[in-house]
């Protein structure tokens, strides 16, 4: 018998002998290591993202507003979020209407969302800025709280804001209503705020001849599929919210 009929006789005896006394041989398949994902734009623990000097044209095409009704920004219709301060909004809403084709300038921390310095009507020419206040001067009084109605709202996400930091903090929906919610909200409902996904909320907010705008206390894919907005997390050393 040569060599490579010994070893064959012998390799199979061995088989053999291993299958009567049980012994079974399983082989793994090789598992590779797959790398970390990336952490999340303005997720805990991450710095603000860097803000950019920017500037764009587009056209008006709804105003945002707050939960008490003031505008605070404009909706351009490629979706562009413009923010502007709201104790500045009723005089915005004077220089520039929806369907008005307008220049901003000002900064940028996350694509498609800015901070307007300067928001210009192509067509008046007129223009309105935010200017800071010189140092030792009082800061603006904030526009006047008025009451807020319950309300609700569903409808596709069109576009969203976000927070300085990064985080989601509101959605702007095809029938034109702005939910606003807490930053930490953003990270619980995640699979839920992205553009072009359905959304119903339930609230209190206001509307009014700028548009709709309302706080939530409950989101979800549907009304009857809501779910209460987490409180945020007290900070180390703090009591919970009462």
């Amino acid at each position: 018998m040569s060599p490579a009929s010994r070893l064959s006789h012998h390799l199979c005896s061995w088989l053999v002998g291993s299958a009567a006394a049980g012994l079974v041989i399983i082989t793994a398949p090789l598992v590779h290591a797959q790398p970390p994902l990336p952490p999340a734009v303005g997720g805990p623990g991450q710095p603000p993202p860097q803000q950019q000097p920017t500037s764009v044209r587009g056209v008006v095409g709804q105003y945002l507003v707050t939960p008490n009704g003031n505008v605070d920004g404009l909706l351009l219709s490629d979706n562009t979020i413009v923010r502007f301060p709201p104790h500045l909004g009723a005089q915005l809403a004077k220089i520039v209407k929806p369907r008005d084709r307008v220049t901003v300038t000002g900064y940028t921390w996350i694509p498609k969302s800015i901070q307007a310095s300067t928001i210009t009507n192509e067509t008046t020419r007129r223009s309105i800025t935010d200017t800071p206040p010189a140092p030792g001067t009082p800061p603006p009084i904030p526009p006047a709280r008025v009451e807020q109605q319950q309300m609700s709202a569903r409808g596709t996400i069109r576009a969203l804001t976000h927070a300085p930091a990064g985080e989601v903090d509101g959605a702007v929906l095809t029938d034109g209503t702005i939910v606003h919610f807490p930053p930490h909200v953003g990270s619980q409902f995640a699979n839920l705020l992205r553009e072009g996904q359905q959304l119903a909320a339930t609230g209190y907010g206001v509307a009014n001849s700028y548009g709709r705008g309302m706080d939530a206390n409950a989101l979800g894919p549907a009304l009857d599929r809501l779910q209460p907005v987490n409180p945020p997390v007290p900070a180390p050393g703090m009591p919970p919210p009462r």
